[in-house]
């Protein structure tokens, strides 16, 4: 419902993906394979950009050619854990599987509805079921451009057309920057200094959304939204804390 051209931040990760390992008491079970082998598997089917600051130990793997996801990150230091769940078989077999090719990563673009009348995951005509769900390939499949990269940044950008289940077309461009957090902006969003002992990587991911066709959108005939998702290597030590922002449904939408 956007006029041509005028841009909408649609989504930077809140939870800003932080992971942390305590120095003290019980020691920690690394959660992944060491990252330095993650990533050199990695460079073995793709080029990949890894942001690190050169002061510090924390990296975070951007994969451009997996519609720049993040794959993995880690703490550093010796033996570097790997966090992200990566979907090996996807990765090793170079060919697009059908319905969905499960590449994994911490943070990657989807976006949505994917069902309904107004969902971008079913071909217009088509019944709501698994044999008919496809992920639409611009999400899926293939490489996004690499707009600009620094040591602890990458802009990535990728122009796609989608139709959704009631046959609107959507003509879109998708900015997507991915940034290494500093410690100071660690403190900033936790809103306290980490425990001394603490280490931590963080990273956040901007997203936009441009509408770039010829007409507006339109709710009477469907909108998009953007939706981050992300995969974690388990462990028997994994916590998972999600920020809550309090307020009334009237201030802040429903729950």
């Amino acid at each position: 419902m956007r006029p041509r051209s005028e841009r909408r931040h649609a989504s930077i990760s809140a939870a800003i993906a932080f992971l942390a390992l305590t120095a003290c008491g019980r020691s920690a079970v690394p959660p992944g394979g060491p990252f330095a082998s993650d990533v050199a598997q990695l460079r073995q089917h793709s080029d990949v950009v890894v942001l690190a600051d050169p002061a510090r130990e924390p990296q975070v793997v951007v994969a451009p050619a997996y519609q720049g996801r993040v794959m993995t990150s880690t703490i550093g230091g010796a033996d570097a854990p790997s966090f992200g769940w990566i979907g090996w078989t996807a990765v090793r077999s170079g060919q697009r599987q059908p319905h969905m090719n499960v590449f994994g990563g911490e943070d990657r673009f989807w976006l949505g509805p994917e069902g309904g009348q107004y969902g971008l995951y079913f071909k217009p005509g088509d019944p709501f079921d698994l044999d008919h769900w496809q992920v639409p390939e611009a999400i899926d499949w293939g490489a996004w451009d690499v707009a600009s990269r620094a040591p602890t940044s990458v802009t990535l950008r990728k122009r796609m057309t989608l139709t959704n289940h009631s046959g609107a077309r959507f003509d879109i461009e998708v900015e997507r920057t991915v940034r290494l957090l500093s410690d100071g902006d660690v403190t900033a969003s936790l809103g306290e200094d980490p425990r001394f002992g603490v280490r931590a990587v963080a990273f956040e991911s901007s997203n936009s959304v441009t509408n770039v066709g010829g007409a507006a959108w339109q709710p009477d005939s469907g909108l998009v939204s953007v939706w981050i998702l992300g995969m974690f290597n388990p462990s028997p030590e994994t916590t998972i804390a999600l920020p809550i922002a309090a307020g009334s449904d009237e201030a802040l939408g429903p729950a």
